[in-house]
């Protein structure tokens, strides 16, 4: 491993989904959700055993070759190894099936929204989850009136919120009467027996268990796809950009292993995973923390779903001190980082560490660039993102394209 010293600059890379994407590779979920949506097609056709090779799926008999721009620049780039490479008939099998009664899967697949960074997805989930509490609060003031189970009315909730609440991904935590949507019975707490039954409240653990435990599903499937979809291309096709060979520590916010499969093949790198990875099984999925965390409003009941509590129960909490060890000092270079507030825990630290001499964030090209200043003045608001401007701790410059 690499060791350090004072005297020198260790050049670190940080790594986000952009770094994937810059290897030609379709990690955007919304390259997940049309190959799981192609699965499906295949299954109803009956054809899904005819899913033997990755051209199957990304090459150009395939419809996703002309609807997905990113999976046609993966095969156009990657054909050598697209059209010999096998996949995994039962973990194929695996994700059809998980797919097909996943909550989750459903709803976003239902929905497909345009957006493509994870990020968003994240923030769909936590608006969902959102939901279902507002929903619970309303249920069980209406409890606390008649003691019966209540139904789900527009008036409840906004707008928004019924609609989200009525898609068919949600359907079995209700149950239809007369026109109404009736949270289904199973999920609330009760005392008494038989026909005597009292209803006390929602049962809001039991609302949010079988939601993460369709989420922990969900990254099941995420970490099959990752196998046998994204792994098994990036295995070399190197990018003739010198920065990588010359970055002597990783810092990687994916969940794949493009770098140590292409750069890092004999181990001689620190390569951290801030949020697991799929070949260790321990990804990290989730929501951020916010104000239900603190201890005057500590709701556990959807803790599960909170980054912080996955990086811990997966033991994906990462050391501070061996990312970037005291008594050197460090260059770091943001390769497809989005630079979003969601990650401004790890992101403040690394840039305003004593021991970091300079940031620089690079970008693919002009629309990206701004957007990445935005977010980084998001990060840190206007007066230190100027003062970090002055004193050079952080620049922008662009990537260029992937040359293999």
């Amino acid at each position: 491993m690499s060791n350090t010293c004072s005297e020198e600059v260790a050049n670190v890379l940080i790594t986000g989904n952009g770094f994937d994407l810059h290897h030609c590779l379709p990690t955007r979920y919304c390259d997940f959700l049309d190959v799981m949506n192609r699965l499906l097609e295949l299954d109803t056709a009956g054809k899904l055993q005819n899913c033997l090779y990755l051209a199957y799926v990304f090459g150009e008999q395939s419809p996703l070759y002309n609807s997905n721009s990113m999976i046609k620049k993966c095969y156009d780039t990657h054909r050598n190894v697209i059209d010999c490479t096998p996949l995994d008939s039962e973990n194929i099998e695996k994700m059809v099936n998980g797919v097909k009664r996943n909550t989750w899967m459903k709803y976003f697949m239902e929905n497909h929204f345009a957006s493509s960074g994870w990020i968003d997805f994240e923030k769909e989930v936590a608006e969902v989850i959102g939901v279902f509490r507002c929903m619970i609060v309303r249920l069980n003031s209406k409890l606390e009136e008649n003691g019966e189970p209540a139904y789900v009315e527009e008036i409840d909730v906004s707008r928004g919120d019924y609609i989200v609440l009525m898609q068919n991904a949600f359907q079995k935590f209700f149950d239809e009467v007369s026109g109404w949507h009736a949270l289904r019975t199973e999920y609330y707490n009760t005392k008494g027996f038989a026909n005597e039954k009292i209803y006390c409240s929602v049962n809001e653990k039991k609302i949010a268990m079988k939601l993460y435990q369709d989420l922990e599903d969900l990254i099941g499937i995420l970490d099959w796809y990752i196998t046998e979809f994204i792994q098994k291309i990036a295995v070399n096709t190197q990018s003739r950009n010198q920065l990588f060979a010359k970055c002597q520590r990783v810092i990687n916010f994916n969940y794949t292993n493009t770098f140590s499969a292409l750069y890092d093949k004999q181990n001689e790198r620190d390569i951290f995973y801030v949020h697991g990875s799929a070949q260790d099984d321990n990804m990290v999925l989730g929501i951020n923390d916010d104000e239900t965390d603190q201890l005057g409003s500590l709701n556990l009941s959807f803790v599960e779903f909170k980054k912080y509590y996955q990086r811990t129960f997966k033991h994906t909490d990462y050391d501070y001190d061996k990312i970037l060890p005291n008594g050197g000092r460090y260059r770091l270079h943001f390769v497809g980082h989005s630079m979003d507030i969601t990650d401004q825990d790890i992101l403040k630290l690394l840039i305003t560490d004593k021991k970091t001499s300079g940031s620089i964030i690079y970008y693919h090209d002009e629309a990206s660039h701004r957007q990445l200043i935005m977010n980084v003045i998001a990060l840190f608001g206007k007066d230190k993102f100027e003062q970090l401007k002055r004193e050079h701790k952080i620049s922008f410059k662009q990537l260029g394209p992937f040359e293999g």
